[in-house]
């Protein structure tokens, strides 16, 4: 997401229309986007195996029969599948927090580094990555956060069952955190188990939280 904020910010032409472009995943339905993306990796249609030739590769099957306990898909197959997914449908939010930082570093830090003969590299690396150091550790907080309470797209994905896989027992192998606590809240007898994983849940990011903003003392510039 730095890389193309980069990009972007350095572009002239036709500037507004790619930044619409990469911010467009952001703006549309989270569910909708996953049951598209179901389709793309089927296994007997989606365009991902039409394209690579690798037609009947296990992918995503969401046949209905695999939400009634009776199809499988292959674990890590749909794992590398949710996971692209989630890449693409957070990457606009990064890109506009980088680009908002971009926009206020002052040009003469750049203008100083051109006048000593710095390379695009080293200028990004020296001058736009320290001074950008808030909005980094900001989006490494939020996107580590955010990857504990995915629950939307699996959802799109597997419907509410989580999906069932080859190796695993049980119609839940793709299961997030927050689907976990979900589904044991419908469930009158295993509330307790949610509760305990909702609070498991808070201590882990209490404690990851709190020691990147022990480690960005020295690394953050404000």
């Amino acid at each position: 997401s730095l890389m193309i904020a980069i990009g972007l910010n350095s572009i002239k032409v036709f500037k507004k229309a790619f930044q619409t472009i990469f911010f467009m995943p952001y703006v549309t339905n989270a569910i909708a986007i996953g049951m598209v993306f179901a389709v793309i990796f089927d296994t007997q249609y989606g365009i991902f195996n039409a394209i690579f030739g690798i037609q009947g590769f296990p992918w995503i099957y969401p046949n209905p029969a695999a939400e009634a306990g009776q199809g499988m898909v292959n674990y890590w197959s749909a794992f590398f599948a949710i996971c692209f997914y989630i890449v693409w449908h957070s990457l606009p939010y990064k890109i506009l927090i980088f680009l908002g930082g971009l926009q206020n570093i002052d040009q003469q830090y750049y203008d100083a580094a051109k006048i000593d003969g710095s390379n695009k590299l080293k200028t990004s690396l020296k001058i736009t990555v320290p001074l950008l150091s808030p909005q980094i550790l900001y989006i490494m907080i939020t996107s580590f956060i955010g990857a504990f309470k995915e629950y939307n797209s699996v959802v799109g994905m597997f419907g509410t069952t989580g999906g069932q896989f080859n190796g695993n027992t049980g119609p839940e192998s793709m299961q997030t955190v927050v689907f976990f606590i979900y589904e044991r809240m419908k469930k009158p007898t295993q509330v307790q188990y949610a509760c305990s994983a909702a609070v498991i849940l808070f201590i882990i990011i209490m404690i990851f939280t709190a020691i990147q903003f022990k480690v960005s003392k020295k690394r953050v510039h404000y």
